[in-house]
């Protein structure tokens, strides 16, 4: 298992998964050494085993020959070297190679119909705000409601007398270790609350943690029985942690998510856990479209910076020419900074100033009072403006004069609604994804796709 300063010394699209149980699993190759079409430097197949058992995970040789009804070899395959460089490699093979092979060894040998798999891929950004879910299928093809998102807010469950009502809180209604607990928009209701849950450090080792971990992943599985593709064979599932947090949390979080989701699978399921870091993932959305394939943006020879805007904390990343800047991989404060400042105003004026009012304020510059409508806008234009100064002095910090020369800045999360279009104004090369907030998520989905083969 890679240690902590994995980080710092590998680029951040062609370093080897981690296997939630330990031991390294093939290499992930996403970008040949070389542009020349017939002249690739792979990475190295890893010819790793599973930490608990003796088995080689899986045969990545570049050829092989198969043999034939008659027992005679049969060169089937060719060389990676044969196909042109854009094809995206798997542990070393070419992915069409790789189901030729399959299709060849299911029809010609064995004269049976090929059976495809279901898989899946789940991404879940569980922010400090609001929990992200993005769900794949490893068909690649489209899901109905492959996304979702509910408040990171968890309160301990109570009796509900009302039918409805109780109906209505099923979905928000979740057991870990023999304790239940409501999550979302039914946990802020029922409790009362505006407070959101898990604004301490080590949050990923609280109850409340689980319960939207556990939460999150019967969301995503909802999804995916909507969609015909209930309890898939196998599951990737990719997580993530702050850029500050990542090298020292990484291993923990794998550890108890295994510890919870493992038993709710299904004996014919397989799941596999990854952790990534959370300012890494928008960046998989510029290189990969939302079916995995490669877009043929962000190479080996570009440059490109993200700014990933959350509620509690803004994480920074630069990959500069297929590595990561160790010192860029830094966070600073999130969009909880306007809300505080906003808050502190309207309730200066007797207004007032919860979490769902100050949202709506930020987008229409108006509350409501009574029933009648209040133009705040002297209120809310100070207090976004003074969090633009700061993410773009932040920006400046940690990038300097590589902005200037990087191919992209790519502004994600939720603060993105916020500041984007600042940013991009100070900074033409920034790039503001479709739906920045669910950018984190979205990516982590695009990479579970990837380590599906």
């Amino acid at each position: 298992m890679p240690g902590a300063s994995d980080r710092a010394s590998s680029a951040p699209l062609r370093r080897a998964p981690v296997h939630p149980e330990g031991g390294q699993i093939s290499r992930l190759a996403l970008f040949p050494q070389s542009t020349s079409a017939h002249s690739h430097n792979w990475l190295n197949c890893s010819h790793t085993r599973d930490s608990d058992t003796s088995r080689t995970r899986r045969d990545c040789s570049h050829t092989r020959n198969l043999p034939s009804q008659h027992g005679q070899p049969l060169p089937l395959v060719p060389s990676c070297g044969d196909f042109p460089h854009s094809h995206l490699q798997l542990c070393g093979i070419d992915i069409v190679a790789l189901f030729v092979r399959y299709i060849l060894r299911n029809t010609i040998i064995h004269n049976t119909p090929i059976h495809m798999t279901k898989t899946a891929s789940i991404g879940i950004d569980l922010g400090h705000s609001s929990v992200k879910i993005s769900v794949k299928s490893g068909a690649k093809s489209p899901l109905v409601g492959a996304a979702e998102i509910f408040p990171t807010v968890v309160r301990n469950w109570i009796p509900i007398t009302n039918e409805e009502t109780a109906r209505k809180a099923q979905v928000d209604t979740v057991e870990v270790n023999g304790k239940k607990f409501f999550v979302g928009v039914t946990a802020q209701r029922q409790g009362q609350a505006d407070s959101f849950s898990g604004q301490t450090r080590n949050w990923i080792e609280t109850e409340q943690h689980d319960a939207l971990l556990v939460s999150a992943w019967e969301r995503a599985n909802r999804i995916l029985g909507k969609n015909e593709l209930e309890h898939p064979e196998h599951v990737a599932l990719v997580l993530g942690l702050p850029a500050s947090y990542y090298a020292e949390q990484r291993d923990t979080l794998r550890s108890r998510a295994n510890a919870l989701l493992q038993p709710l699978v299904k004996p014919h399921q397989e799941l596999k856990i990854y952790v990534e870091s959370q300012s890494r993932a928008p960046l998989l959305c510029v290189v990969f479209d939302s079916n995995g394939v490669e877009t043929g943006v962000g190479g080996e020879d570009e440059t490109w910076g993200v700014v990933e805007i959350g509620q509690f904390t803004t994480d920074f990343t630069l990959h500069d020419r297929g590595q990561e800047v160790d010192s860029a991989a830094t966070s600073a404060r999130g969009a909880q900074m306007v809300y505080d400042r906003i808050s502190a105003a309207l309730k200066q004026k007797g207004y007032v100033a919860d979490f769902e009012t100050i949202s709506s304020a930020i987008q229409t510059r108006k509350i409501k009072v009574f029933g009648k409508e209040e133009d705040v806008s002297d209120i809310i234009s100070p207090a976004l403006s003074e969090f633009s100064t700061y993410i773009d002095e932040e920006v400046a910090t940690r990038f300097g004069d590589k902005a200037q020369r990087m191919d992209g800045i790519i502004v994600a999360g939720g603060g993105a609604y916020i500041v984007g279009q600042n940013v991009k104004a100070k900074y033409p090369n920034a790039i503001i994804p479709t739906n920045p907030r669910f950018a984190v998520a979205e990516g982590y989905s695009r990479f579970g796709l990837l380590t599906i083969c």
